[in-house]
This record gives structure tokens, C-alpha cells and sequence, in this order.
């Protein structure tokens, strides 16, 4: 490590991890630690040791606080260039120059993205919460949300945040605004349901809309159809959002078949269009139906050392690292990994229905890094494994992510990404 003097402990928990019993394969992961420091003597920070490998740089005065939290492709190129180049006179962004007011720098090398947000994210929450909300609110999905027991029960594309504090059931979680409300119009137009909340609310004295006589509505709202039906399609529409699509499928298909031998070609050709739906909302990348409490990934990550790879655990009550994996492995070492992370998820799942309202913070914060890497582009260093699935499927996509992820790739040039606590004149964009 640089410098001479002992290394201090850093002043912030990097990451929260119960200890585990050894195994022979695969190697455990060591606890997580900022194990690059230097420190600032005699003016001077030896900054020499640092690896040119992605990372998370901090970078703290001299009481120990907060100046700087940076995601980089590269902590030896970034602290070189916040501290030892100095700015040049023609450069006109508000980018400050810390090398009077740095007297401490804490590193790790990190390479999984979804890690790597984490833990960044982690980290401003405990020093720097006004950047943390800045950051999620940047990062923060859509969600399908229902209120059952209203009077007027419809799907609304919604805010996470505003979900979560108005309580309302959400199923689904979506990239963005577009991809959420499309996906509420799919479920509506799948499970014909009301369109007019308003009219719904005064049934069965309410003024049925264009759709009824599109015949693609049954209109509770005048009367037509009774609250009672109604509220038995909208638990449908629950049930399908919840990730249950197959009974919706296989009903679907066999009044196709029904209609068409009865030469009903009018409600076959509507049973086929629905069944479009489905997979319309079965194959979105940029949707994910499923419960918040069933929502859970097992994420292989690129690592340092080579012919090895990091695995981490990650659900919305937060992301754990699991194991250093050499690849290609075993079935026995893949069958450890999953038999591990089916306990993992049978205890957040049982945690996270008995949240209370501290914890939220928590899951808000994971749902938001969450969708960032589940809903968004791919990346070549990381791979997620939905575990949605059953055992023997999710040994067969480890062994998949690990050959994909031993393909050579062409290394990126440097960037960073930081978060800042210097005036609002000079802050940078998280």
C-alpha cells in the first residue's frame, strides 16, 4: 500500500456481510475493505501504488470527511488526475482542484458494475445522503401499481417512490415511463378491463365509454357487467403481472382452438391478438413482471484475477458478495452456488414482507440499482441471472455466463463517474 505510516481503519462500513464456514471450491470472497490508502505528508501524496483497474476512489480532508466518491474504469488514472495534474489555465469547467483540500484517499478495485453501483450508492446514503438522493432519482424506475380495494380499481404507471409511500401493491417494475405505461395499456387490453377510473367509481351509474361498443369492454360502469366479475378479471390481471402467465396462455390458446374449429374466426383472430399481448409483456426488456419480494438475481461478474470470476447474490434488500469462482467450474461447485442462493432468496423473501417503514430507504435504494442493470443495456463484464427459474436451469445459465464471460473483450479507455460534497458553484454531476 502506499505510504509508510500503518493504515488507519476508514471511517464507514464498505459493505455489511455475515462471516461463512470455508469450502474447499469455490474460494470464498474475502471480506470486502478499502485496501488501497495514502495519506498526505509533508504535502506530498504518494500516489505511485495505486492499480490501473476499475474501481471506487474516496478522497477526504483532513478530518475525515467527504470530498469526493468516484466510480472509475481505472483509480490509478483518476487519482493522477484530480491530484497530481494540475489544471490547466485554459480549462473553463467547474471542475475544482482538490489537491490543497485532499489529505486522505481510499480505494478498492471492483469490476462488476451492479457491485460497483452498490457499493457507490451505499457509501454517499452513509457520507453524502443528499448525493445519494441525488443519484436515485436519476436511477429510479417505474413501477405497475393497483389499489384492489379502491373503488375504482386500475392499473397506474407510477413513480417507485411514490409507490412505496402510498402503499400500493406493485407488480412490475419498468425502465421507464413509456415502458410502464405501455405495459399497464397491454394488461388493460388483455383482461379487458375499465379505461374510465372516473365512471368506474359511480358503477353501475356510471356512462359506459367507446370501448363497449368496440365490444372490448364489458362495461361495469353502466351496469353491464357486475362489480363482483369485474374485480375477479382484475385479480387476474394481478396474478399475470405477478409473474403467473401461464394460465392466462394455456386459456387463451384453448379458445383459439375452440373458436376456430367453430368457425368463430372473429373471436379467434381476438384470442390470437391477446395471446400477442402476452408475449409482448413476457419478452420486454425493459419490463419486469414479477413481485418486489421475488425479484432476485444472481449476478457473475468480471474479475481482476484472471480465470476467475466474482458472484454476488443481489435482491431488493441489497446486494451480497458470495464467492471467488474459477471457470470453467464444476457441477458440484455450481450446485454449491445455487443451493446457497435459494437459502439467500427464501430469507429475503420472508424479510421483505415484514419491512417496516425504516427499511424502506434499503429497498428503494436496491429496486433503483436493481432495474439500472435488470431493465437496462447489457453489459460485457457482468451477466444476470434471473432466478425465476428452477435449480437445474440456473446451473445451466452459470455455466453459460461463465463462458461468456471468459470471451476476450477489448478494455475500455478510462472514465469516472463522481460524487461530490464541495460547494454547489463547484459540485460535479454524480
Amino acid at each position: 500500500m502506499p505510504g509508510s505510516q500503518p493504515t488507519p481503519s476508514p471511517p464507514f462500513e464498505p459493505w455489511h456481510r455475515t462471516q461463512r464456514n470455508a469450502h474447499d471450491t469455490p474460494a470464498l470472497w474475502p471480506s470486502l475493505v478499502f485496501n488501497w490508502y495514502a495519506e498526505k505528508q509533508d504535502n506530498t501524496l504518494n500516489l505511485g501504488a495505486f492499480p490501473p483497474a476499475p474501481g471506487i476512489c474516496m478522497l477526504l480532508d483532513e478530518n475525515h470527511q467527504p470530498i469526493q466518491i468516484a466510480q472509475t474504469r481505472s483509480v490509478h488514472a483518476f487519482v493522477r488526475s484530480r491530484l497530481l495534474e494540475s489544471k490547466p489555465v485554459a480549462d473553463q469547467s467547474p471542475r475544482a482542484d482538490l489537491r490543497l483540500i485532499t489529505h486522505h484517499v481510499w480505494a478498492t478495485t471492483l469490476s462488476c458494475p451492479l457491485a460497483s453501483d452498490w457499493l457507490t450508492l451505499s457509501l454517499c446514503r452513509q457520507l453524502l445522503p443528499q448525493t445519494a438522493d441525488q443519484i436515485v432519482s436519476k436511477w429510479q424506475p417505474w413501477c405497475l401499481s393497483i389499489e384492489p380495494e379502491s373503488p375504482a380499481p386500475v392499473w397506474r404507471p407510477v413513480r417507485l417512490d411514490q409507490a412505496l409511500s402510498r402503499g400500493a401493491v406493485i407488480k412490475g417494475l419498468a425502465r421507464d415511463r413509456q415502458s410502464a405505461t405501455q405495459a399497464c395499456d397491454q394488461l388493460v387490453d388483455l383482461f379487458e378491463l375499465c379505461r374510465e377510473p372516473a365512471e368506474l367509481a359511480k358503477a353501475p351509474s356510471g356512462c359506459a365509454c367507446a370501448y363497449k361498443d368496440m365490444g372490448r369492454c364489458p362495461a361495469a360502469c353502466d351496469g353491464s357487467e357486475s362489480m363482483t366479475a369485474y374485480r375477479k378479471r382484475m385479480d387476474q390481471s394481478i396474478e399475470f403481472a405477478s409473474g403467473m402467465t401461464e394460465p392466462c396462455q394455456s386459456q387463451l390458446e384453448h379458445s383459439m382452438h375452440t373458436s376456430a374449429k367453430a368457425e368463430l374466426f372473429e373471436q379467434a383472430q381476438a384470442c390470437k391478438l391477446k395471446l400477442k399481448l402476452v408475449a409482448a409483456l413476457e419478452t420486454s426488456k425493459s419490463l419486469k413482471l414479477t413481485p418486489l419480494s421475488a425479484l432476485s438475481y444472481l449476478v457473475i461478474g468480471q474479475s481482476q484475477r484472471p480465470g476467475w470470476q466474482e458472484v454476488y447474490f443481489a435482491s431488493p434488500l441489497g446486494v451480497e458478495p458470495l464467492v471467488f469462482m474459477q471457470c470453467p467450474s464444476r457441477d458440484q461447485v455450481c450446485s454449491e452456488i445455487v443451493n446457497r442462493v435459494r437459502q439467500l432468496q427464501e430469507s429475503a423473501t420472508s424479510c421483505i414482507k415484514s419491512l417496516n417503514t425504516a427499511q424502506l430507504s434499503v429497498l428503494f435504494d436496491s429496486l433503483c440499482v436493481l432495474a439500472r442493470h435488470a431493465l437496462g443495456p447489457g453489459r460485457k463484464t457482468q451477466v444476470l441471472i434471473a432466478l425465476d427459474c428452477a435449480d437445474e436451469k440456473r446451473i445451466r445459465k452459470l455455466h453459460q455466463a461463465q463462458h461468456e464471460l471468459s470471451k476476450p473483450t477489448t478494455p475500455l479507455p478510462a472514465r469516472s463517474s463522481t460524487a461530490s460534497s464541495k460547494p454547489a458553484d463547484q459540485k460535479e454531476s454524480p
